[in-house]
């Protein structure tokens, strides 16, 4: 990877198999139901070269391992479409949730928020609102944030609960 590009390799699932198995699963209610074992897909983002100003930073590149036709597919097209539009139309946002100062990844809750979304909607547009009701859960146990961004994550949304805590104590 060089200075020019930037690669974000997004598991729509948690527990992925990439290869022939996913290739010959049937869409039975048990596939629509177990979205955790989707293959997934990945948004790549190089940088584009020579942009005119106010064009497009990025150039997202989608990759979808689901069987097309499938519950996992649609979900999986959704999750990186979304993750596609922020990209084009929203750049900011990716340099947000990528920034680090000192190798501590400050912009991880904003990457949070983002994977969150992302895995909301790939569940509801394939209709698993079991799926929906457990994507924030579900960022944090996917390869979609590091060690090191989860990490941060936590501490961040511990210090935003205490913080409003402390405030509903001595609220007047």
């Amino acid at each position: 990877m060089n200075k020019y590009s930037k690669l974000r390799s997004i598991n729509a699932g948690f527990g992925s198999k990439i290869g022939s198995v996913s290739a010959r699963r049937k869409d039975t209610f048990r596939t629509w139901f177990e979205y955790w074992k989707d293959a997934g897909g990945e948004t790549g983002y190089p940088l584009v070269q020579n942009r005119r100003f106010l064009g497009p930073k990025y150039n997202p590149v989608i990759r979808n391992y689901d069987v097309p036709g499938t519950a996992a597919y649609l979900d999986t097209q959704v999750h990186e479409g979304f993750h596609s539009l922020i990209v084009r139309h929203f750049p900011s946002i990716v340099d947000v949730g990528d920034l680090k100062i000192r190798r501590v990844p400050i912009g991880a809750p904003v990457k949070y928020l983002e994977e969150t979304f992302a895995y909301g909607l790939g569940h509801l547009a394939a209709g698993r609102v079991h799926g929906f009701l457990g994507a924030p859960i579900e960022v944090f146990f996917s390869a979609s944030l590091d060690r090191a961004e989860k990490i941060t994550t936590l501490i961040f949304a511990g210090v935003v609960a205490g913080g409003y805590g402390t405030y509903k104590y001595y609220e007047d």
